[in-house]
């Protein structure tokens, strides 16, 4: 597939014009997988630097994370968020972490108070 370009939530179409995936959270989810629902659960960010529980499920493709109580502080690379140290996720916002992501990803809360994220783990299935 060539894509010349997209923004988040954009329809990916290749040369011919036909649809081939949606761009979500910078990975490209092909139209022709279809998800099923694993499992869920919750984890709280508080003070010390966290990243998806351990219990991630051995078939799980991707995460969908919703951030609620509180914004957070993220990172990709294990490296323990900060201001000045990743991103920024607000309370509300939903995010989604594929492949290595579900190992690697660092959560810290921003201000004074804990946030909670609620977690549903998804495995990519071939139609």
């Amino acid at each position: 597939m060539s894509v010349l370009g997209a923004m988040i939530g954009g329809v990916l179409r290749d040369l011919t014009g036909a649809v081939r995936g949606k761009l979500v959270a910078l990975h490209v989810i092909p139209l022709h997988s279809e998800p099923r629902f694993i499992s869920d659960t919750t984890l709280t960010v508080s003070t010390t630097s966290v990243g998806l529980p351990v219990s991630i499920p051995v078939d799980a493709s991707y995460a969908w994370v919703q951030v609620t109580a509180a914004d957070v502080y993220i990172t990709l690379d294990r490296a323990i968020p900060a201001a000045t140290n990743g991103m920024r996720a607000t309370n509300g916002d939903d995010l989604y972490f594929y492949g290595r992501e579900l190992e690697n990803v660092r959560f810290l809360r921003q201000a004074t108070t804990d946030a909670t994220l609620l977690i549903s783990y998804f495995q990519e299935d071939e139609r």
